[in-house]
């Protein structure tokens, strides 16, 4: 199980403050400690991190999201950085988005190389690809297209040190039937994938009758 930070970058539209108090930071900080995780995947958006309006912006939004990755790195733990998002379209809904991308890259790579965050070792771009509320309205030849266009910019930088997280972050429910979506990145992105990883919403009577434990085993397989 991986602890997963969000929340916190959309806090002026729910709170209307800039960000939260030195009180709520602190609980949160307390709480995390109390679980003592040794990896975390923080996930934004552009909206809520480097886009102001359309214009990239590395200051402005990006108050709390440096309040969570100082805290991740002053206590060592391993980050998964991403965005819920995209992909992002241009002209249609398989047409990618490519200054989306150059934007998300510089940005990532602001966050490692400029302001030193080397614990993000993974990145994740589209949430839960697979289903039909992604971005990618569950079409995996756009889910690998946007990973392969990320991946070709990232080489642009001095980036080599994080890997996609690939995963391929796929929400999985009562079947092991989205086993395909682990085949196909493991053949389409291979090296490039540092970590794979599901999403996975059981329900109880799948867990109490064994059919949970069959599915993870499918899965790993």
């Amino acid at each position: 199980m991986v602890p997963n930070g969000g929340g916190y970058d959309v806090v002026p539209t729910w709170l209307g403050t800039e960000t939260l108090s030195d009180a709520d930071w602190n609980t949160l900080f307390q709480r995390i400690d109390f679980m003592r995780p040794p990896f975390l995947r923080i996930m934004t958006n552009s909206g809520w991190s480097y886009d102001n309006n359309g214009t990239y912006d590395e200051v402005t939004k990006t108050l709390s999201l440096f309040k969570m990755l100082d805290y991740a790195k002053s206590r060592n733990i391993e980050i998964t950085y991403g965005e819920w998002g995209g992909h992002q379209s241009v002209g249609g809904f398989g047409n990618i988005d490519m200054n989306w991308i150059a934007n998300s890259v510089k940005f990532l790579n602001h966050l490692v190389n400029e302001k030193g965050y080397t614990n993000i070792k993974t990145i994740n771009i589209i949430n839960e690809p697979n289903g039909y509320w992604a971005s990618t309205e569950g079409n995996y030849d756009i889910y690998r297209d946007v990973q392969l266009a990320y991946i070709e910019e990232m080489a642009k930088y001095a980036l080599s040190s994080v890997k996609l997280m690939g995963g391929p972050d796929i929400a999985v429910f009562n079947t092991a039937s989205e086993t395909e979506w682990i085949t196909k990145t493991n053949n389409d992105l291979g090296d490039y994938v540092g970590l794979y990883d599901i999403h996975v919403y059981p329900k109880q009577q799948l867990i109490r009758n064994g059919e949970f434990s069959n599915m993870l085993r499918a899965t790993k397989k």
